[in-house]
């Protein structure tokens, strides 16, 4: 049942795809929702969503994410498209902002996946996102 649901999962999240080629990232992702303030820590994010995810040239998976509650503990991680998890990317609160007010979370280890597609979930107690994305070098 819970390989039947993450199937599930995977497929409504074929519209919504990044791709990370040569360690620079193309993020296709354009429904982006801001609300503007004078002051990026007053910042009121309505919705939980991945922004982007690249991998830097020194191998470090980074993603930005617009969070709602940032008083939850969030994982991190990566599966693969059997719903395997491959990578662990951070687990903890979020803790650092960008210049825009979404929090930024950067992986500790580099990353040493094969090409192909992988999903990068966030989830904390009361919410679960991902976003697919693609490696190729």
């Amino acid at each position: 049942m819970k390989r039947i649901l993450f199937s599930i999962f995977i497929l409504e999240m074929l519209l919504n795809v990044n791709v990370l080629q040569g360690f620079s990232s193309i993020n296709l992702i354009t429904n982006e929702k801001n609300v503007n303030t004078t002051n990026n820590d007053d910042k009121i994010h309505t919705t939980n969503k991945i922004i982007k995810i690249w991998i830097e040239n020194d191998g470090l998976l980074n993603t930005t994410a617009e969070i709602k509650d940032n008083k939850e503990e969030v994982k991190i991680s990566v599966f693969n498209m059997l719903g395997k998890e491959v990578f662990r990317v951070y687990q903890g609160f979020p803790l650092k902002k960008d210049d825009e007010g979404n929090y930024k979370f950067t992986s500790s280890t580099p990353v040493n996946l094969f090409n192909n597609v992988y999903i990068l979930v966030i989830e904390s107690r009361s919410y679960k996102i991902a976003d697919k994305f693609i490696i190729s070098r």
